[in-house]
């Protein structure tokens, strides 16, 4: 079985949390709004007998985990034990509960809207939701509207999320049911003997890497049919699809299904914080998973384009999260050596090697951005370590960004660009770049970014990547560049993807969800 192709399987994805706070628990001011637009009058007639619209409700706080939510979040347990208990004769401390139970749906219907962060990658592109929207929101279950229509109502309207719902439940059941024991240990080849050939036919059926119609033929070998479902499930969990079954293969097996809802949970939420971006074209990088996708439309589900590419390595060089227009193509460009480049990594290459910059085809430039060319003096090297000097690299095919450059405007000086070291693209693990996004097929890029704009036809392309001057086109039709990070992708065909976590993202989320939690 061929790598699943990116362009049948990934219809959007997400993001990296940023250092910031968890949303507040409370939404007192909707709730008082509520009551003042009713006169104090109560909503779900908890106390006199009457709760059916209540238990609904519950009924919909409870089940927050199918969504990746927590139904502790919205006092399930307080509400379940509430009613549960004799009908409270005092009014007072009914109308606590009933406001109880309005302040658990607000807080669960702006979850799912917004996310539970308060400071995400994309904040400054949201909109928080109106008290008076919120408030019409609760006004319409007050009604009798059901809450779950108003919660599908509400969540993302996006193919990748409503096909992550389906995972979660699919792991949910997973989780009560698949208990992973002990694979033995040893690397196994089709053909050859292994003890745990029926626990790793189990395995596999379980997780859909194998039909469930197939059958099982009682034995020892490793044979074709258990190959090829291990290969299957290597291409599902970023691992070499060899088909051989080592120790990577088998830790990955041993992954609980707990691990992979929250995974998928986290997924979901980063799907919340997304501001609006159906119709838009899109090109979107999947930090992880080392993948680009771009998309003449996103409500269109099937990439027009997609490539490997290099991120920022795990130590010290993470490529962010970040959602800009895509602003310019810029073919035979410039490298303008960032200054912790220069002084970390090629001063001191200098001081060992004077004809460093002339061997990397480089220049130095100086006040004004004079050229003086690629000599290094004492003195040069003294302007370059404190920075009154800088350094660029000519254009060329070797040129440290290739002969393509991809521009959108960003604090953190990142861009996507070609490159002229492709051996990496083969490797399976890609975080090597200093954080800038390397390119396996750039040419391809451009002829997508530049589709529509006057004058950028294929032979206007290719003189630009063969000629010697540097040139620069403008995109001219709305395209926005999307780099997020999520260790969990559903496809279109039924199957989910899982990433290693490589910064550390998905873990800093978790714990902050966490922290949330204890303090409330």
């Amino acid at each position: 079985m061929t790598r699943p192709r990116l362009a049948r399987t990934l219809l959007f994805a997400l993001f990296s949390l940023l250092p910031g706070g968890v949303r507040a628990q409370d939404q007192t001011e909707v709730v008082e709004s509520l009551y003042v637009r009713r006169g104090g009058a109560p909503i779900w007639d908890l106390g006199t007998g009457t709760t059916g619209l209540a238990r609904a409700a519950i009924v919909t706080l409870r089940a927050a985990e199918e969504r990746g939510l927590d139904p502790r979040d919205y006092d399930v347990p307080r509400l379940d034990s509430l009613l549960a208990a004799p009908a409270d004769p005092d009014p007072v401390r009914r109308a606590e509960t009933d406001r109880l139970l309005t302040g658990a749906l607000a807080r669960y219907l702006r979850d799912l809207r917004e996310g539970r962060m308060t400071e995400t990658p994309f904040a400054h592109l949201a909109t928080a939701t109106p008290v008076d929207e919120a408030v019409l929101l609760l006004e319409r279950a007050a009604a009798g509207e059901p809450v779950e229509a108003l919660a599908r109502e509400v969540e993302p309207h996006l193919a990748q999320y409503r096909a992550l719902l389906r995972q979660l439940s699919r792991y949910r059941l997973l989780s009560t049911t698949l208990d992973p024991r002990p694979l033995p240990a040893g690397t196994v080849r089709p053909g050859q003997r292994y003890a745990g050939v029926s626990e790793l036919w189990r395995r596999l059926v379980s997780f859909g890497d194998l039909p469930a119609g197939v059958s099982f033929v009682p034995g020892i070998r490793y044979d074709t049919t258990l190959a090829e479902g291990v290969r299957r499930f290597q291409q599902r969990h970023a691992l070499t699809p060899d088909g051989i079954l080592g120790p990577a293969t088998r830790k990955a097996l041993a992954i609980r299904p707990e691990v992979r809802i929250r995974q998928i949970s986290l997924a979901l939420e980063r799907l919340r914080w997304l501001p609006p971006l159906e119709g838009q074209r899109l090109i979107v990088v999947n930090v992880p998973a080392f993948e680009l996708v771009a998309f003449d439309s996103i409500g269109a589900g099937v990439p027009a384009l997609e490539m490997r590419v290099v991120t920022g390595g795990s130590f010290d060089h993470r490529t962010p999260v970040m959602l800009q227009p895509l602003r310019t193509v810029e073919f035979r460009p410039y490298w303008n050596v960032p200054r912790g480049i220069l002084t970390r990594e090629i001063v001191p290459l200098l001081k060992r090697d004077p004809d460093y910059l002339r061997k990397q085809q480089m220049e130095v430039l100086g006040v004004r951005d004079s050229v003086l060319g690629d000599s290094v003096t004492p003195g040069i090297l003294d302007a370059l370590q404190q920075g009154r000097f800088r350094v660029r690299q000519r254009p060329g095919p070797w040129n440290s960004l290739g002969l393509t450059k991809f521009t959108f405007p960003n604090t953190d000086a990142i861009y996507l660009h070609g490159t002229p070291d492709t051996l990496a693209f083969a490797r399976s693990r890609r975080d090597l770049s200093h954080g800038c996004i390397r390119l396996q097929d750039p040419a391809a890029l451009a002829e997508w970014a530049l589709r529509d704009a006057p004058g950028w036809g294929l032979t206007r392309i290719d003189e630009a990547l063969t000629g010697g001057d540097t040139v620069r086109a403008a995109v001219v039709q709305r395209t926005s560049v999307l780099i997020f990070y999520t260790t969990a992708v559903a496809t279109a065909g039924g199957d989910v993807l899982f990433y290693e976590d490589i910064y550390g993202h998905d873990e800093q989320l978790r714990a902050a969800l966490s922290a949330r939690k204890r303090r409330n």
